[in-house]
């Protein structure tokens, strides 16, 4: 039997060697998609073939990244209450198309004790336990 933990890593996996690209492998759908491939279900909630513009005026209206989550999946859970595969949310230091790096909001997964997540330049990890790692939302 596949555990979920070994599932996680297999998209993560996969996922790592997909360029990132606003509306098929960004941070939000890099998430949506570790999930589905665990859970079988699409979490893309037909948020696919998008631009960076159309991204952001959808966050904007929904009130940020964070609330355009919870949105989706419902009130916010404990990082430390989440298991392999659950959605997580991050501020890190991302670095832009202008090659500038700046605070973001990000959507990762969590595997093992960390946060995994989709940026320009690859997949990253952070430690579940820093700061920087928010909060997260628990998906069965």
């Amino acid at each position: 039997m596949t555990t979920r933990a070994t599932l996680v890593l297999q998209a993560i996996n996969e996922l790592s060697r997909e360029p990132f690209a606003y509306g098929a492998c960004d941070c939000c759908l890099f998430a949506a998609r570790v999930i589905g491939h665990v859970t079988g279900r699409d979490m893309t909630f037909g948020h696919k073939n998008y631009t960076e513009a159309e991204a952001e005026a959808v966050l904007a209206r929904a009130g940020g990244l964070r609330a355009f989550v919870t949105n989706l999946l419902g009130p916010e859970a404990d990082k430390m209450a989440t298991e392999d595969g659950d959605p997580l949310l991050m501020h890190i230091m991302t670095v832009g198309k202008d090659g500038h790096a700046a605070p973001q909001d990000t959507i990762g997964v969590r595997t093992g004790d960390y946060a995994a997540y989709k940026t320009r330049r690859g997949v990253g990890r952070l430690p579940l336990e820093l700061d920087a790692v928010l909060c997260g939302w628990r998906v069965n």
